[in-house]
């Protein structure tokens, strides 16, 4: 059986603050715990598969569509998911970088060609036109490990550039909430203008 490396195993380790994983270091919003107190009274009603609810709020958050939304549990589902689809033969990871997209993509037998970006590791705009042609291009903004975040005006440059060669961009904005205004190095408003665009 293979080893599971994903980070979070604070029950062996003791770890304080850890941002290998997707939650929040600051603990956990008193409002989520009442909603989830709030939410145990329904606990023997069986969930609503389309999360219909969920979507709408998100829908209105973000100001996008209910159909541009794809819930899962978790990143990784989703990681895994995009992954699979068939579309996908090959990909670009621009590293360094969270290394669930390479884990993911070897799962379903993916071409993988790795794109190192130079110390200190920032994305600029001599960097797009020398990733490699693929099917999909994984990005993560802000960076993890790093904490880089890549600017706005380049991230729509580099998305206009891979429309014209057909390739999905896969940019993971999961810890966007933690970056100084982040409304204006999100991309999210882009999402009915670019099909080729894909948002964790």
């Amino acid at each position: 059986m293979k080893k599971y490396l994903h980070g979070g195993d604070i029950y062996e380790k003791h770890i304080d603050i850890d941002f290998s994983v997707n939650v929040n270091p600051l603990g956990t919003p008193k409002k989520v715990i009442e909603a989830v107190k709030k939410g145990a009274e329904n606990i023997c009603v069986y969930p609503d598969y389309k999360s219909r609810k969920l979507i709408k709020v998100l829908s209105k958050f973000h100001e996008i569509s209910n159909d541009d939304i794809i819930l899962g549990s978790g990143a990784s589902e989703l990681i895994y998911s995009f992954a699979s689809l068939n579309k996908i033969k090959s990909a670009v990871i621009v590293e360094p970088t969270f290394t669930e997209y390479e884990t993911s993509l070897k799962a379903y037998d993916k071409e993988i060609f790795h794109y190192q970006l130079q110390n200190p590791y920032d994305f600029a705009d001599n960097d797009i036109e020398k990733i490699p042609n693929a099917d999909a291009v994984y990005l993560c903004n802000p960076n993890n490990p790093t904490g880089k975040v890549i600017k706005y005006k380049i991230l729509r440059k580099l998305l206009c550039h891979l429309k014209k060669t057909g390739t999905i961009l896969f940019l993971d904005e999961c810890f966007i909430d933690f970056v100084q205004n982040s409304k204006d190095v999100t991309l999210i408003g882009l999402i009915d203008e670019f099909e080729n665009l894909v948002i964790l």
